[in-house]
C-alpha cells in the first residue's frame, strides 16, 4: 500500500529543533560538551560541574565567564543565535569551540532549562526558564548570582521517551560524561574544573603550561604520568607539543589517546596512525601506547564545519601534519636509554663500546657457536662464572656510567642477574641480544646492505611454489640481506652465500623463513616495513638462546650494548628486555626495616 505524500511545507520549530538535537544532543555527555565549551568561548577560567543519574535528572555548570546580558539571555536560547560568528568569511578562520548557535536551543527542545547569568556592568544577574520552544510565562527574573553563567538542565529527553530508552545504565552515562570533562580540561591548561556526581569528585587544578605533569596525573591517572615523556616540535608553520608514553606503557586499546587542533579535540586516524607508526618496532602485538597532543596552526589550514560535534575535521596537507607527528615521536623513542634509575627522569646515552661484541658487521659474544640453541649443553640453574667477583667488580656496579650496572650470574640459562647502582637488574639475554642484532642489520643495510658470507659447500633447501616466485622476484634484494640462492631443479635450490652474522646449520630455515616475510607483507606494506619485518625474523634467528651459557665478560658486553643500542628496553616484538629492583623494594620483600 503507498503512502500518501503530504504537501511541502515548513517545519514547525519544535521539530526543526529536535531534528537538530538528534544531530547535536544524542546522550547527556552530548550536553555537557556544549555547555562546557560555550563557558570556555566566553572566557571562564573556572568551571563547576555537578551531575544527578548520570545526567538525565539533573546537569547543572557555573563558569566565572563573561556573561550574557539580560536582553540577550532568550535570545541565547533561539536557533541559530550566536556572538561567535558574523558573516560568510568568519567560518574560513573559527577558533571558538562553539559557533553553529544551535546547541542551547536543541537543549531546550528536550528537556527544562534554566539559564541565569550576570554580565559586566549589571547590578544583579537575571534568570530565564524555558522548556520545548516555550519560554517561561513569568519572563526574565531577577537572579542573585554574582557573576558568570549558571546553566541548569533538568529532565533529560522527557519529551523524547524513544531517545531516552536508548541510553545505558546511570554509571555508564557518567562515565561518558567524566570523559568529556577529561577532553575539555586537557584542551585548556588554564582552566580549573571541578566535577560531582553522586558516587565521584574530581579538581582538576588550572596551570601554567601544558607540560605539567602534575596535572596530567590528575587527569589521566598515575600510570599514564609515570610514563608519560613531553615532546615538542614545529615545522612548515605546524607546532606540535605534549606527551607520549614510552614503550612499556601498553593498553589493549586506544582509550588513552587524545589529539588537539587549535585547542579543539578532534578525531583523525591519519593523525594517529602516524604516531603510532612510530610504536611499531617496541609495541607489542597490538598494543596501544598513550598520547596527549596538542597541534597548533593557522586556522585557515583547517575546515572544522563538516560534522555538528566539530570532532572531525579537514586538515589541508595533512600529510605535512602526519610527518612531523611520525618524526618527532620517533626521534623521542629512539632515544630512550636504560636510566641510572628509577628516581631520575633524565635520561642516559652512554659511550659506545669498542670492542669487537659490537662490530656490526660480526655481531658475536664468543664464537659463531653462540647464535646456535646447542641442545647437547646442560641446562643451567644459577650460574655464577669461574671469575671471582671481587670486592673492586662490586665497586664498579655503582658506577654512574653503567646504568645496567655489572653482570654477577645467569638464572636458568635464560636471564643475567646484574648488580645495578640501586639494586638488581634482571636481563631477558636472548630478548636484548635480539634487539641489539635488529638494530645492528637495520643499519647495516641502509649503509651498505648486509655483508655476506659465501658457503664453500652450497646449503639445499626446498621451496614451494609461492617461495620460489618471491625469490624470482627479488633478487636483488635478497642479496642486499646477504642471501644468493640458485636453482637446481623444480623445487630444490642451493643457497650460496648467507648473512655473516648467521650461523650456516639454520640457513635453510631462515631463508624459507625470509622468503616468508616478503611475500606476506610486501602486498600491504611500505618497502622499508617490509624490510624490517625480515630484519626482526633474521635478528630473532641469529640473537643467543636459552642455556648458552656466557662469561662475566660476555654478559657484561651485553649490558653495555644494551646502553646505547637505540629501543634497547624492549625486543623487536615489544616485550621487556630487562626489569629493575630497587632496594626498596627488595628489602620490602623482606620485611627488612619493619
Amino acid at each position: 500500500m503507498n503512502k500518501v505524500i503530504n504537501r511541502i511545507q515548513k517545519l514547525p520549530e519544535l521539530l526543526k529543533n529536535q531534528i537538530k538535537a538528534g544531530e547535536v544532543i544524542t546522550k547527556p555527555k552530548d550536553v555537557v560538551k556544549e555547555i562546557m565549551e560555550n563557558a570556555l568561548d566566553a572566557g571562564s577560567t573556572a568551571l563547576k560541574l555537578e551531575i544527578k543519574e548520570g545526567g538525565v535528572v539533573l546537569i547543572r555548570l557555573q563558569d566565572n565567564g563573561c556573561g550574557i546580558p539580560k536582553e540577550q539571555l532568550m535570545l541565547a536560547l533561539t536557533a541559530h543565535a550566536t556572538s561567535k560568528i558574523t558573516e560568510l568569511s568568519d567560518l574560513n578562520e573559527v577558533q571558538t569551540m562553539g559557533f553553529r548557535g544551535e546547541a542551547l536551543a536543541s537543549i531546550v527542545s528536550v528537556s527544562r532549562l534554566r539559564l541565569s547569568s550576570n554580565a559586566k556592568d549589571q547590578d544583579h544577574g537575571w534568570a530565564i526558564k524555558a522548556s520545548e520552544d516555550a519560554f517561561d510565562t513569568n519572563g526574565i527574573e531577577p537572579d542573585p548570582i554574582q557573576s558568570g553563567t549558571i546553566i541548569e538542565v533538568k529532565d533529560l529527553f522527557f519529551n523524547a521517551k524513544a531517545r531516552r530508552e536508548f541510553l545505558s545504565s546511570t554509571s555508564v552515562e557518567a562515565r561518558q560524561i567524566e570523559e568529556v570533562v577529561r577532553k575539555i580540561a586537557l584542551s585548556r591548561y588554564g582552566v580549573s574544573i571541578s566535577y560531582q556526581s553522586e558516587k565521584k569528585t574530581m579538581q582538576i587544578n588550572a596551570s601554567q603550561t601544558y607540560n605539567d605533569i602534575d596535572r596530567i596525573r590528575t587527569i589521566m591517572g598515575d600510570a599514564f604520568a609515570k610514563h608519560a615523556l613531553w615532546v615538542s616540535g614545529e615545522k612548515d608553520g605546524i607546532k606540535v607539543e605534549g606527551y607520549i608514553t614510552d614503550p612499556q606503557y601498553q593498553r589493549a586499546k586506544s582509550d588513552m589517546q587524545y589529539l588537539f587542533l587549535n585547542g579543539r579535540a578532534i578525531k583523525e586516524s591519519s593523525l594517529t596512525m602516524a604516531v603510532k607508526q612510530a610504536y611499531r618496532d617496541v609495541m607489542y602485538q597490538k598494543n596501544q601506547p598513550g598520547i596527549v597532543l596538542y597541534i597548533t596552526t593557522d586556522p585557515n589550514r583547517v575546515d572544522v564545519n563538516i560534522h555538528p560535534t566539530k570532532e572531525q575535521v579537514r586538515i589541508k596537507d595533512i600529510k605535512q601534519f602526519s610527518s612531523l607527528m611520525f618524526h618527532l615521536t620517533a626521534s623521542t623513542l629512539q632515544s630512550l636509554r636504560p636510566q641510572m634509575s628509577a628516581s631520575k627522569a633524565e635520561v642516559f646515552v652512554a659511550q659506545r663500546p669498542s670492542i669487537a661484541f659490537s662490530d656490526i658487521e660480526l655481531p658475536k659474544l664468543a664464537t659463531q657457536k653462540s647464535f646456535v640453541n646447542n641442545e647437547e649443553e646442560t641446562p643451567s640453574r644459577i650460574m655464577p662464572q669461574q671469575t671471582t667477583f671481587t670486592q673492586a667488580e662490586s665497586t664498579q656496579a655503582t658506577l654512574p656510567d653503567q646504568p645496567l650496572g655489572q653482570a654477577i650470574a645467569q638464572l636458568h640459562g635464560i636471564y643475567i642477574l646484574s648488580q645495578a647502582k640501586d639494586g638488581l637488574i634482571i636481563v631477558d639475554m636472548h630478548a636484548a641480544h635480539e634487539r641489539i642484532l635488529y638494530e645492528k642489520m637495520k643499519l647495516a643495510y641502509k649503509e651498505e646492505g648486509l655483508l655476506k658470507q659465501s658457503l664453500m659447500v652450497p646449503i639445499e633447501c626446498h621451496l614451494t611454489q609461492d617461495q620460489v616466485e618471491c625469490l624470482d622476484q627479488n633478487q636483488i634484494l635478497l642479496s642486499q640481506l646477504g642471501f644468493d640462492a640458485s636453482c637446481a631443479n623444480d623445487e630444490v635450490y642451493l643457497i650460496r652465500s648467507i648473512p655473516k652474522a648467521l650461523c650456516d646449520k639454520k640457513a635453510s630455515i631462515l631463508f624459507q623463513e625470509t622468503l616468508n616475510a616478503l611475500h606476506a607483507h610486501q602486498s600491504s606494506s611500505p618497502i622499508d616495513v617490509t624490510i624490517h619485518e625480515v630484519l626482526s625474523t633474521m635478528s630473532c634467528h641469529s640473537a643467543i638462546r636459552a642455556n648458552r651459557q656466557l662469561s662475566l665478560i660476555e654478559m657484561n658486553q651485553l649490558l653495555r650494548d644494551m646502553e646505547v643500542a637505540v629501543h634497547g628496553s624492549q625486543c623487536n616484538h615489544g616485550r621487556p628486555t630487562w626489569v629493575h629492583w630497587n632496594m626498596s623494594k627488595l628489602d620490602d620483600l623482606f620485611h627488612r626495616g619493619q
